[in-house]
């Protein structure tokens, strides 16, 4: 059950792959032949660099961010003048 609560776990490609590796449904195998072949894929897979993650902002960074100004919809459509001119 272990084993399978593992591999729902994993993504679409990483499941096949898994069970490439184990000739088989992974799900089938015995919780001891699954960490042997989960050990045996670790022993052979480079290292990763570490991710960096942000921190986030706390509530305060947040509130006290200044906001750029943006256009309002009425600033972006045509003055009724320029419409006349269209024509």
């Amino acid at each position: 059950m272990l084993l399978q609560h593992f591999l729902l776990g994993l993504s679409k490609e990483s499941a096949l792959q898994l069970n490439i590796n184990a000739e088989g449904s992974f799900t089938h195998k015995t919780t001891e032949e699954g960490e042997a072949l989960l050990d045996r894929i670790l022993e052979n897979t480079p290292p990763l660099e570490p991710l960096y993650v942000e921190p986030m902002l706390s509530h305060e960074e947040v509130s006290s961010a200044v906001a750029e100004p943006t256009l309002s919809i009425q600033e972006l459509l045509p003055k009724p003048k320029d419409l006349e001119e269209g024509l």
